[in-house]
């Protein structure tokens, strides 16, 4: 094309994906050594950010990685990952697969404890078991702030109280809390 771009706020450019879907790319922030880009495409093209940031990067768009998106939408992520996993595995609940396949992803954390993408692995798993159990992608999000407003209201132990080995449980009530601290 012979079109030379720069890295500079609010450039706009249309690029295409390996896939062959036309979106246009805009530089929305720029700092030393990343570049915030927005993805503009019509509602029906799949968009894939990992290959139009490097499209961009090939025609010069941007140097480095891109920023990742400011808000990750869980429930488009969430009905995404159970239809890839519907069409991939097939329906049902698979609940004795699914567990088969957490413990076996307990045993890589347990041998790579700061690898993120082992830990997600297991979240990942756990989704698509909540999904296949009948909830749709709405009730999981739903579900994930519930439960972590139930877990917020409990009291737990004095931190340091429980040997780094063990699970630490909430107390049921402040008899237990009074016995922990005593």
């Amino acid at each position: 094309m012979g079109l030379i771009l720069t890295r500079e706020v609010g450039q706009v450019v249309e690029i295409g994906s390996p896939l062959g879907a036309p979106a246009r790319v805009r530089v929305e922030a720029v700092t030393e050594k990343q570049v915030r880009l927005c993805i503009d495409a019509a509602p029906d093209v799949p968009i894939n950010r990992g290959e139009y940031a490097d499209e961009a990067r090939a025609r010069g768009l941007c140097e480095g990685e891109p920023f990742p998106p400011e808000r990750f939408d869980l429930v488009d992520h969430l009905r995404a990952q159970h239809a890839w996993s519907q069409d991939t595995f097939g329906p049902g609940p698979m609940t004795a697969r699914l567990l088969d396949h957490i413990r076996k992803e307990c045993v890589e954390v347990e041998e790579k404890p700061s690898d993120i993408l082992e830990w997600i692995d297991i979240a990942a798993l756990a989704l698509d078991g909540a999904m296949r159990a009948g909830a749709n992608a709405s009730e999981v999000a739903a579900a994930i702030a519930a439960k972590f407003a139930v877990v917020r209201s409990r009291k737990y132990p004095p931190i340091g109280s429980i040997p780094a080995d063990q699970a630490v449980g909430h107390l049921k009530d402040l008899g237990e809390l009074a016995g922990a601290e005593g």
